[in-house]
């Protein structure tokens, strides 16, 4: 126990020397580095499809630094932590990252990232894991956002409902402590605002998700699609409640388990996001 414990607090402090080097030597070839911070929550009840309420929140903090005015390079460390109603083990973990995100557009989102991390499994019987409570891991991979807004960008009355707006996002990730695992994230929505009270605006949307890996897992390997209505509060501040209406079926796959639940379900997923940055 002493020399694991040991182990990853060497493992943090190089984690720590690494961005310190970094962060040097990209202010000698005067970067304009600048400091930003973000953080994210979200927390979603799955139904009856698993019949628990999953919450996960991280706060990142880092130097960002402009190249030659067509992308960014941002250097962080980064704080997460989950936690489920049911006490799965693997929603129960808290996580120390650094790591490295370049971006290179301006008006859509597209990064390459990578992060060493450092976890520990909670709120579980250390016996009942393969690997132990604390495990280390390498990722990496894409980012993608694009998004379109009606209101913004025509400037029509904000106060006339069915103006348009979509949202893409996706992702492709490199997990090495998930048995060297790569698995890709699509979600798409397209909808229309349906009522606008000042700052408060509530929309109607078409909203699928894609899911697919390379080990094969039922669980990574599945599609959604269905109805969703979003409330945003304070249509200043990026918070959303919704509520979804989603039909799903998993995608046939050759993986290391076999799907334990039927192949097609139904559900509604009910939910909260929220994410505010500073320093852009």
């Amino acid at each position: 126990m002493k020399k694991r414990f040991a182990i990853h607090h060497l493992f943090m402090f190089l984690m720590a020397v690494m961005l310190s080097s970094v962060v040097q030597v990209a202010a000698q070839a005067e970067f304009r580095p600048r400091l930003f911070a973000e953080v994210y929550d979200e927390t979603i009840n799955m139904g009856k499809l698993e019949d628990n309420t999953i919450t996960m929140a991280q706060a990142l903090e880092g130097v960002r630094f402009g190249l030659f005015g067509i992308s960014t390079m941002d250097l962080y460390f980064k704080q997460r932590i989950g936690s489920d109603a049911n006490r799965d083990f693997w929603n129960n973990r808290a996580e120390l990252m650094v790591g490295t995100r370049l971006r290179f557009f301006q008006r859509i989102y597209l990064a390459l990232c990578t992060e060493l991390v450092n976890g520990h499994y909670m709120k579980t019987d250390e016996s009942t894991l393969p690997d132990g409570a604390d495990y280390t891991d390498v990722r990496a991979g894409l980012i993608f956002w694009q998004g379109f807004d009606g209101e913004a960008v025509h400037r029509w009355n904000t106060t006339v409902p069915l103006t348009l707006w979509d949202e893409i996002y996706g992702d492709f990730f490199y997990f090495r402590n998930d048995r060297r695992n790569g698995i890709l994230y699509v979600n798409g929505k397209v909808g229309f605002r349906l009522l606008r009270l000042y700052k408060t605006a509530i929309d109607a949307y078409w909203v699928s998700y894609l899911m697919t890996d390379i080990n094969g897992d039922y669980w990574n390997n599945k599609t959604e699609a269905g109805l969703g209505i979003r409330v945003k509060p304070w249509n200043d501040l990026d918070f959303d409640l919704f509520v979804e209406f989603l039909n799903g079926k998993v995608t046939p796959r050759s993986g290391d388990y076999e799907n334990p639940n039927d192949s097609e379900y139904r559900y509604t997923r009910i939910g909260l996001t929220f994410w505010h940055g500073w320093g852009s």
